[in-house]
């Protein structure tokens, strides 16, 4: 047996699957520019314009979503169509862009609880779920000179415990029960 035969495989989504999620997102985007009156920007037909055009997408929904909750007219309507769209975005890092104002305008545990959904859902929503919910995390602020929480945070921490161990539970059966997770990595995406 040669190295080669020793090494795992690795299955990686199929390209029409992953080309399908990306043309769905790139609706999703667009409906919700529209619905939160945001401007459409103006894209390249080419992969690169698509990804310039999706990140601009992304900051301008979240900026009205950001400036309608500091103005306390933030819409209701908006916040499944936000989470549905935060989901389909395929990298844990721009996820944030609408994961962020949707914990600061709606509150960390309806984004929780919807997230909770969606990973109990199909393999790519579980996928997605579980991307977005580091968006979701508790900014924990110790103590000066310490490793021990403030009193603010402890009382953050503890208002999402029972969802934390939701979400353990929840993504635990899914890594056992379920072979065939969308894989968050890059090149999976391509």
């Amino acid at each position: 047996m040669t190295d080669e035969d020793a090494r795992p495989t690795v299955s990686y989504p199929q390209k029409e699957h992953t080309r399908a999620r990306q043309a769905a997102y790139a609706t999703l985007l667009e409906d919700l520019l529209l619905l939160v009156g945001a401007e459409l920007p103006v894209a390249e037909e080419t992969p690169e314009g698509r990804r310039i055009s999706w990140h601009q997408a992304r900051r301008a929904v979240g900026a009205a979503v950001e400036a309608r909750a500091k103005a306390g007219t933030l819409r209701d309507e908006w916040f499944e169509p936000l989470i549905h769209a935060a989901v389909h975005e395929g990298s844990p890092s721009f996820v944030c862009d609408l994961i962020a104002p949707a914990v600061a305008g709606f509150g960390r545990r309806r984004v929780r609880l919807a997230l909770l959904v969606y990973l109990d859902g199909t393999p790519p929503d579980a996928a997605g779920a579980a991307r977005a919910w580091y968006g979701t995390l508790v900014p924990v602020k110790d103590k000066p000179g310490t490793r021990e929480p403030t009193p603010e945070s402890a009382a953050e921490l503890e208002e999402v415990k029972d969802l934390d161990r939701r979400y353990a539970d929840i993504a635990l059966r899914r890594f056992v029960a379920d072979d065939d997770l969308p894989c968050a990595a890059p090149c999976c995406r391509a």
